[in-house]
């Protein structure tokens, strides 16, 4: 079994590179040298990987082990990225229209 100091350094790690592939999934499709959609999924999954991370860390310090810095970055990152997203919820998607509102089309409707 791995000891708890191997564990915290690939824990550490691990919110360094989803960190990382938050900041370059946005700057790449900035800089337009990806598609936007894989430049947000690159984002979106960072995001996700932050969350993991943060939670680590919360674990680790609720059993009182402290966390490195990879994980305290990566639980403010998670934060930013639960802010970022959370007004999304319970908006119609993009495609979800009409334009014809007398006879709109019938399709599965969220509730």
């Amino acid at each position: 079994m791995a000891s708890a100091e191997g564990r915290s350094t690939k824990m550490d790690t691990f919110a360094w590179v989803a960190i990382i592939a938050m900041v370059l999934g946005l700057a790449l499709a900035w800089l337009r040298l990806v598609p936007p959609l894989v430049g947000f999924g690159l984002y979106a999954l960072g995001g996700l990987a932050a969350i993991v991370a943060a939670v680590s860390a919360l674990v680790s310090s609720a059993r009182r082990r402290g966390f490195g810095m990879g994980r305290g970055i990566a639980l403010l990152v998670a934060m930013i990225f639960i802010v970022t997203a959370a007004p999304g919820f319970g908006v119609p998607a993009i495609n979800d229209f009409t334009t014809d509102p007398a006879d709109p089309p019938h399709i599965y409707m969220r509730r």
